[in-house]
């Protein structure tokens, strides 16, 4: 009955005639408002947002926007386009919403389109809740092997299954908009799947993750949802027991099913990133590489935030391509860490005055004499800020590699690329110039190098 209820309720929304061509969104005496003279609505685009509208603050503490009205819109309301509450509008002429300034993304919007979008979340968490439990059900009861546990737990799954395919079936037909929201949330169960159809249960979910979902739907250019689905599926397959390129590919087939450079596919993307920066997965880079890439020229900004992030990420993610260097060589000729591709490299970080460099330093001559010949090198990086220091100390020490340094000393740009704030610091890198791994010293620097060129 209250299912029923719900979607009568869905249903004026669709059918409703606008009759205003603006639609007022009446943010109402919030708390904490001394600080913030106006706050701000903005188009959720990718990983970036873009200001449609700005409201200052009036005497009761209140902020008044005004948008186009049309067809449901998911808008953000905030402080800044990092915080801010989700928000619909477009259908009804005006809608109303309370909140604290200082805890933005907790505002409630009310009005029958967000007290919907409140319930379909709510129906859509309770499904979930169920999947999970369902799971673990069978999870115990294969444990046990308990075959009259498993049957029930199948008869349960089939029951929810059937449900959930209602809703669906439903809500679509009451409100489209809400209803192509919900497919992306609601998964299919690998145990009712045809047999022998998938190689495993991994496979199955990786393949048919979105298989209630129309991902070329118009509908969900309007839909930042989009991203919060993509990122749950990042952190799914990210966990799978499968290898980091094939975790790639899988979400890059996944991309194929949207409309290449639409919104949503933006929306998709950018949730493929914040998944897998969540699991600490290093296709986070690649997807990063591939943001920058598509809209370097057409964003809101976001691209220089994201570079600056990836420089960042670049020099401790395993399988990142790392940064370039460039910087003057002790014969004061110029060198670049990219002209070293082909080996496996070593960058080192250190100065002439660092006494545990120095002491490392054995450690790094014994791998050099080791491994030069099997395609290993070392770029000495100094944070020296006089020339005849660094120079004596290389001289000094007998170390024979590559040198180079800006002698800025802790001001070194070569330090901020590769956030280096203590030496000694290490980045092995393979021979396509990607991080291996970070600070690898003594008897685990030279294992590492045994277990590289083993059969060398």
């Amino acid at each position: 009955m209250k299912k029923i209820l719900f979607l009568l309720f869905l249903a004026p929304l669709a059918l409703a005639a606008q009759t205003s061509k603006t639609v007022t969104l009446h943010c109402k005496k919030f708390v904490n408002a001394a600080a913030f003279d106006s706050l701000a609505l903005f188009e959720i685009d990718g990983m970036g947002a873009r200001v449609v509208a700005r409201a200052g603050r009036t005497a009761d503490s209140s902020y008044v926007f005004k948008v186009p009205a049309g067809k449901p819109k998911i808008y953000g309301m905030g402080v800044s386009e990092y915080a801010f509450a989700k928000v619909v509008l477009g259908e009804e002429p005006e809608v109303s919403m309370w909140g604290d300034c200082a805890k933005i993304t907790f505002s409630r919007a009310t009005g029958k389109a967000n007290d919907a979008y409140r319930q379909m979340s709510r129906h859509l968490e309770a499904i979930h809740a169920t999947d999970e439990e369902i799971k673990y059900a069978f999870i115990a009861a294969r444990a046990e092997r308990d075959e009259k546990a498993s049957e029930a737990a199948l008869e349960r799954l089939k029951k929810h299954d059937k449900a959930k395919k209602h809703y669906l079936d439903s809500l679509r037909s009451a409100n489209a908009f809400y209803g192509q929201i919900a497919s992306l949330f609601v998964m299919p169960h690998f145990e009712l799947a045809k047999k022998g159809q998938y190689g495993s249960e991994e496979e199955f979910y990786a393949k048919e993750f979105f298989q209630n979902a129309d991902l070329k739907n118009p509908v969900l250019n309007e839909v930042p949802d989009v991203a919060d689905a993509f990122r749950r599926y990042a952190t799914v397959i990210a966990v799978m027991s499968i290898p980091a390129d094939a975790q790639r590919n899988l979400a890059e087939q996944m991309l194929t099913r949207l409309t290449p450079d639409s919104k949503a596919y933006k929306f998709a993307l950018s949730g493929l990133i914040t998944g897998f920066q969540t699991v600490n997965n290093p296709n986070y880079a690649h997807f990063v590489e591939r943001y920058i890439r598509e809209y370097k020229g057409r964003d809101r900004g976001e691209v220089r935030r994201l570079d600056q992030e990836m420089m960042r990420t670049r020099t401790s993610t395993p399988g990142a391509e790392a940064p370039d260097l460039e910087g003057e060589t002790p014969e004061g000729g110029k060198l670049s860490l990219y002209s070293m591709r082909g080996k496996v490299v070593l960058v080192d970080f250190w100065a002439s005055w660092c006494g545990p460099c120095i002491r490392e330093m054995p450690t790094v001559k014994a791998a050099y004499d080791k491994y030069k010949d099997k395609g290993f090198d070392i770029l000495g990086v100094s944070l020296d800020s006089q020339k005849p220091n660094w120079v004596n100390k290389i001289n000094e020490l007998v170390m024979p590699w590559k040198h180079m340094s800006d002698l800025k000393g802790w001001q070194s740009e070569h330090a901020k690329i590769y956030s280096v704030t203590s030496i000694p610091q290490t980045i092995l890198l393979d021979k396509d110039g990607r991080i291996i791994q970070r600070n690898l010293r003594g008897e685990a620097l030279l294992a590492k190098l045994d277990e590289i060129f083993a059969g060398k």
